[in-house]
């Protein structure tokens, strides 16, 4: 039987009853293949303690998770080095708002509430944005806002556009940094280059599933334009891979397995190529 594309860790349930019937499922896949999970939804999808067979349902990441990682035979100590590098994302505490850090919301929001999708609007955001890290003694603080801006975004249920135009924003700043880090003329200079990402990078979960939360009528290719951006990351060495696998279970679980893999053989030849 084929394997399962490779899946980046997710944590189990916290109802046993529920974990245990996913771990059960998992093994059926195992044994009896795609065509039997695909019977099980047929005969199941309305039924609320299946629920967790379907993309984008909260559950789904772990049962593929499962489902991987007794496919590749992963040790207990593989298992807990992934999930150790999954449970790294947390906020960390920021101190009570000055009145430098209430201009500083202020100015976020301004910059990212006339933000689209479309190049030039990315660019001059990004400058805008750029220009208040450079000035701002705190760029975790600012990870911060634009990360609480995202995740309003996704309450009120804002267009994914939108949503995405943040994301293609902090891309676009990312490989930024890259750039001067690369021109950095000592190390000292080149380790302030990379204050943005190390302050970004525990807010990147929350602000990819907030990217992709309610993404009605997306569908897959909608999650698609997310994972290549996350690509690229690795790509370019921005974040570490077993990183980067956390980001894509939260994509994945959207996208069909043959759009993954073709994405993995293209970024796989990509890289073939410039070497």
């Amino acid at each position: 039987m084929m394997m399962m594309p490779e899946q980046p860790p997710a944590e189990a349930p916290p109802n046993n009853e529920l974990k245990d019937r996913i771990d059960k499922m998992a093994e059926y896949y195992i044994r009896n293949g795609p065509r039997f999970e695909q019977m099980t939804l047929m005969k199941q999808g309305d039924n609320p303690m299946f629920q967790f067979l379907k993309r984008g349902n909260a559950e789904h990441r772990y049962y593929r998770w499962r489902i991987y990682s007794q496919q590749a035979n992963l040790s207990t100590d593989d298992i807990k080095e992934r999930m150790a590098v999954l449970r790294n994302f947390k906020f960390p505490t920021n101190p009570p708002p000055s009145l430098s850090d209430m201009n500083d919301e202020k100015r976020v929001a301004e910059i990212l509430s006339t933000l689209t999708i479309a190049k030039e609007s990315i660019k001059s955001s990004r400058k805008a944005l750029i220009q208040l890290l450079d000035s701002s003694k705190s760029p975790g603080r600012i990870c911060c806002l634009v990360h609480q801006h995202t995740s309003q975004a996704a309450q009120k249920s804002e267009p994914f556009q939108r949503r995405l135009a943040v994301v293609y924003l902090l891309n676009d700043m990312l490989v930024y940094y890259l750039k001067r880090k690369t021109a950095a003329a000592t190390p000292e200079s080149a380790s302030a280059e990379d204050a943005f990402s190390r302050g970004l990078m525990p807010y990147l979960q929350e602000i990819i599933t907030c990217c992709l939360v309610n993404n009605q009528g997306g569908g897959p290719e909608s999650a698609m334009k997310v994972w290549r951006v996350v690509d690229i990351w690795g790509t370019k060495s921005i974040y570490p891979a077993k990183h980067l696998q956390v980001l894509k279970s939260l994509v994945s679980g959207q996208i069909e397995d043959r759009q993954l893999s073709a994405a993995a053989a293209a970024a796989g030849s990509a890289g073939h190529m410039q070497q």
